[in-house]
């Protein structure tokens, strides 16, 4: 079940990873707000890791005063008792699902390690290296050849390699860097890339990011006055190998194709800014499909409680003088009964409603002449209590062999009514599955004890109540 809920969680965020990334080729890789844009890149990262974990239904649905007056219009509704079938023997090979998650781990960890390395030659290169401080930032001088650098607040970089024009240009690309903190983009495009190491499209925007940034340091190099043509040609002829950690802010970063021309090209239209809300559509979009079935799942549950309702219930019916309606706290809706599992049958430890309904209103049918009450004053109560309740639905429900045999599964709702000696009768079926199952869920509400009847101003009521029982077959791996 773990297996199954993390494979649609990255299912989710890669479907959302691509589309972002489909969403940033198409609008928004050709103009030159780079600061604009390193922004929206970065929200695709953390959107994309979070909306699979937003669910707007469990909003509306806490908030929901029509699912709450039909919870209490319809008859009680006990805590649903799950019936399983006795599992299967485990199989002792490895399932295709073990492989593949074993095989994602593996990969992933990989990926992990690789990333650990970098670090831990980033903080090698600092212990080997002469620290000074220019202009507030820590200058770190390389004794090897390698290319000029930065991560976080460090600045690496060889002077001997470098004339003094470039010194000063490699100063200010790298501590445009470090102003910006462009290291936080680069740590989450490689943990994205860890995590989603499968999907191509995270890979391509790991890189869309890393250049954006130095589009972000070219345009600042520029911005301080240095000579466009002299800065590109300082790029072109630096002949520093190139590292390969991709930890590392590059001064001589590739391509330096597309960096040239970015530096050349006219500066996009204000106008253009608009393209960068246009994808927020997108983001609903991702949410509505992320949510639609647990959407539709709470639109059913919400119209069959009212469908019930109009089939079963007819006016409330008052003795004496007329009483005003309930008033419900609209702020704690009732709540959906929770289920344990207790071997072979797991049932619910929650209490069924509020035991004492302080209201002279009585929801109430009639029948032969009969009242029959669903909400009263002082509810019925199973001999024990509820958790007495629980352990005698616990032990005396059995998953029918015939309908285990047929792979047969459902659930079963009765209603019942307790009668004013506290006996249970009136037992009906208001949703069938199978025979089998039926007459499990009806023999066992048959042989059930009486109950401490109901009571209405001081009088013993029936009371109607409704048993939902679902048999559930185990999962097969």
């Amino acid at each position: 079940m773990a297996m199954t809920a993390l494979f649609i969680y990255l299912l989710k965020v890669n479907l959302a990873l691509t589309l972002f990334y489909a969403f940033y080729r198409l609008f928004l890789i050709r103009d030159t707000f780079f600061g604009s844009r390193r922004i929206v890149l970065l929200a695709f990262l953390v959107i994309a890791f979070m909306y699979p974990l937003l669910h707007p239904g469990n909003w509306v649905s806490s908030y929901t005063p029509a699912l709450a007056l039909a919870d209490l219009y319809q008859a009680i509704l006990l805590p649903e008792v799950t019936v399983e079938g006795a599992a299967p023997a485990l199989s002792s090979g490895l399932s295709w699902s073990a492989l593949l998650g074993g095989m994602y781990g593996l990969i992933a960890l990989f990926l992990g390690m690789k990333l650990l390395g970098q670090l831990f030659v980033i903080l090698r290169l600092r212990c080997q290296s002469r620290p000074t401080e220019k202009n507030g930032y820590k200058l770190w001088t390389l004794r090897q050849s390698a290319a000029p650098f930065s991560f976080f607040r460090w600045i690496f970089l060889n002077p001997s390699l470098h004339r003094v024009e470039e010194l000063q240009e490699i100063l200010t690309h790298e501590q445009a860097h470090c102003r910006g903190w462009h290291s936080i983009d680069i740590l989450l495009s490689e943990l994205a890339c860890m995590v989603c190491w499968f999907n191509p499209f995270v890979w391509l925007l790991r890189k869309e990011i890393s250049i954006n940034l130095e589009y972000l340091a070219d345009e600042k190099v520029l911005a301080a006055g240095y000579d466009r043509k002299a800065y590109q040609y300082h790029l072109l002829h630096m002949t520093l190998q190139q590292p390969r950690h991709t930890l590392m802010n590059n001064f001589r970063m590739l391509p330096l194709k597309s960096r040239i021309q970015m530096m050349n090209k006219k500066r996009s239209h204000p106008t253009h800014y608009t393209k960068y809300i246009a994808w927020i559509p997108l983001l609903f979009v991702l949410m509505l499909i992320s949510n639609i079935e647990m959407m539709a799942r709470t639109t059913v549950q919400f119209s069959r409680k009212i469908t019930h309702y109009m089939q079963t219930s007819s006016p409330a019916e008052t003795i004496g003088s007329p009483v005003p309606q309930p008033q419900f706290a609209l702020s704690e809706p009732l709540p959906a009964p929770p289920r344990q599992e207790l071997g072979t049958v797991s049932v619910a430890s929650a209490q069924i409603l509020p035991e004492a309904v302080e209201t002279d209103t009585r929801l109430s049918t009639e029948t032969d002449g009969e009242v029959i009450f669903d909400v009263v004053e002082h509810m019925p109560q199973y001999p024990g209590g509820q958790e007495a309740l629980m352990r005698y639905l616990s032990e005396h429900i059995r998953y029918p062999d015939q309908a285990h045999t047929e792979g047969v599964e459902g659930r079963v709702i009765a209603q019942m009514v307790i009668d004013t000696d506290g006996s249970v009768t009136d037992i009906t079926l208001v949703r069938n599955v199978h025979p089998d199952l039926d007459r499990e869920a009806v023999r066992v509400l048959s042989d059930m004890p009486k109950w401490i009847p109901g009571r209405q101003r001081d009088q013993a009521v029936k009371v109607r109540y409704t048993v939902p029982i679902r048999f559930r077959l185990p999962e097969k791996t």
